[in-house]
């Protein structure tokens, strides 16, 4: 097998340590590396051209990818990363560059020398101090339902952090998105009675507060073709007839247009459009 193949079949990068167990001598690795195969990219580590640029850089820092950038390569909902997070040891002496976040800790979980990516563990513990609460508890929750981990495990492990500690205990896995995940979080710090996915005339609803306000979140993926909004439609018709107050949220009045949500909420709370007797 080409050295290249090999590289290319452990995610693109590969140490040279792991490369001489594997059977191949530093001839071959520089005749590669001459050929222009694959690159130094520092530290003993070699990549090639089909090698993540974010563990490409995370690698020359001496670490891995971590916290929100760890989250972004496991593909789960993550609301915002603009710059690549890396986990080096906490004696490192590494500078970031432009762009990049070192966290410097001791890992909760043991992982590989030629691990290129922290473990799941220390990718929430890093997530729970680096973000708000309610994106990291949507991170989180994503991470739950993707099946990473499962909602008892995450309640034993022996958390550093406070933040982690008030996150283990504060997940579900009710919310469906990043989103409603982020909703809810903001909701039960006003101290609301809510519940979430409760099923009315034949379909759950996101959100429900109180017994009549009914809160439904629609994601990137709403409205997707013309069935789905028919059904949307129906079922909110349902619900105003039965006596229902419906409000409908989206990706970008979350993100960017909270206060004027926060607003409309503060309104229908203090109608008692939520009570089963609106006063």
């Amino acid at each position: 097998m080409e050295l290249s193949e090999w590289i290319d079949g452990h995610g693109g990068v590969a140490h040279r340590r792991d490369l001489n167990r594997a059977g191949f001598t530093d001839y071959r690795i520089r005749r590669a590396r001459e050929a222009g195969r694959v690159r130094n990219v520092g530290g003993g580590w070699l990549a090639t051209s089909s090698a993540s640029e974010a563990v490409v850089r995370a690698v020359a820092h001496g670490g891995r990818v971590a916290c929100v950038s760890a989250a972004v390569a496991r593909g789960l909902w993550v609301l915002t990363a603009d710059r690549l997070h890396v986990a080096v040891a906490a004696s490192s002496s590494a500078v970031a560059e432009p762009g990049v976040r070192l966290h410097r800790s001791l890992s909760l979980v043991p992982v590989e020398r030629a691990s290129t990516i922290e473990s799941i563990i220390d990718m929430l513990e890093h997530v729970a101090v680096c973000v708000p609460f309610e994106e990291a508890i949507a991170i989180w929750e994503s991470t739950l339902r993707a099946g990473l981990v499962a909602p008892a495990a995450l309640a034993k492990v022996q958390w550093r952090r406070l933040a982690s500690r008030a996150l283990a205990k504060a997940v579900s896995m009710l919310s469906d998105s990043g989103l409603e995940s982020m909703v809810v979080a903001r909701l039960r710090m006003w101290g609301v009675d809510l519940r979430q996915q409760v099923r009315l005339f034949g379909h759950a609803v996101d959100v429900l507060v109180g017994e009549r306000l009914i809160i439904q979140i629609d994601g990137w993926e709403f409205h997707s073709s013309a069935s789905a909004r028919a059904r949307d439609n129906r079922h909110d018709a349902a619900l105003r007839l039965a006596g229902y107050t419906v409000i409908r949220i989206g990706y970008a009045e979350v993100v960017h247009g909270w206060a004027s949500i926060e607003r409309e909420l503060n309104m229908a709370l203090a109608q008692g459009l939520h009570l089963a007797s609106p006063a």
